[in-house]
């Protein structure tokens, strides 16, 4: 992968972050964004996601699970961000755990484009 795209992806990593912790709490903690929800008033899956992620960014773990338990995904998903960000500023050459996923991914959808290796 190119060390220039590696780089450009630590940047967005770090943007994305410091965009999503300056928002404040009570932005999205009285609304509900669910388009499924508005439709047919009823909670889907995802409902409560966003304040449960908003939640957990803020340090208030209990709260998000209220929201929604689904948001035990947001540490592996920041896990893999975090390790996939710690190989670019060592400037390994092996693939980060996030770069593998991705591919195997792309093999998975497109496997006559991806070469093995």
């Amino acid at each position: 992968m190119s060390e220039k795209i590696r780089w450009i992806r630590l940047i967005i990593y770090a943007a994305i972050f410091i965009l999503i912790y300056m928002i404040p709490l009570e932005t999205v903690e009285g609304q509900r964004l669910c388009i499924w929800y508005h439709l047919f008033h009823m909670d889907c899956l995802g409902c409560g996601f966003t304040r449960a992620f908003f939640c957990l960014m803020h340090g208030q773990i209990l709260k998000a699970f209220t929201y929604n338990p689904m948001v035990i995904v947001v540490p592996v998903a920041f896990f893999l961000v975090l390790q996939d960000s710690w190989m670019i500023i060592q400037r390994s050459p092996q693939w980060s755990l996030l770069e593998k996923f991705f591919k195997w991914g792309m093999a998975q959808c497109y496997p006559h484009n991806i070469k093995n290796g």
